[in-house]
């Protein structure tokens, strides 16, 4: 009896081993099955996930090199469009690069052009034929001459000053 139950674990633990061997083999090859020519190299997202499950060394220097190669030339994308979106696009697929915080200092600096941006001057249109440009005289300031072009602002001219008296002399 003692032979059966011998028997029964060597049996158990090669069918153990066997399976594990096998989970494990096609867990390697299918991480392997995918090689680096297969990677979208304009996904910092792909690159990523590639260097993470890729055993080969060779392979994942070559990636981690083509995402050194695309940091530099979304950073360069994003300068030349100098817009917030690419700015905030580039850290989106770089937060951790050593550029973030000159990328976060432009977005910074874009705001507060746009904030300081005056509005766009509103554009004048002529009256409707059988109007006239005269201004209305109940809006004129008093002591005002309309001017001499009939548009624009009103020349003010200032009121006719009063003869000065002279200061009175204290008596001697």
């Amino acid at each position: 009896m003692a032979m059966i139950a011998i028997a029964a674990v060597v049996a158990v633990g090669a069918i153990g081993a066997g399976g594990y061997w096998f989970l494990n083999r096609d867990a390697a090859t299918s991480a392997e099955t995918v090689t680096f020519d297969d990677v979208d190299l304009g996904s910092a997202e792909a690159l990523r996930a590639f260097i993470s499950s890729t055993r080969s060394n060779a392979e994942r220097a070559q990636a981690e090199e083509a995402l050194v190669t695309l940091e530099q030339q979304s950073l360069d994308a994003a300068r030349d469009a100098n817009t917030i979106e690419a700015f905030e696009a580039f850290l989106r697929d770089f937060p951790e690069s050593e550029e973030a915080i000159f990328v976060q200092g432009q977005i910074q600096e874009l705001r507060l052009q746009e904030a300081n941006t005056p509005a766009a001057p509103a554009t004048t249109e002529a009256p409707p034929t059988g109007e006239t440009t005269e201004p209305n005289p109940d809006l004129v300031p008093p002591n005002t001459t309309p001017d001499a072009s009939g548009g624009g602002p009103a020349q003010l001219t200032p009121p006719d000053p009063a003869p000065a008296e002279p200061p009175a002399q204290p008596p001697t």
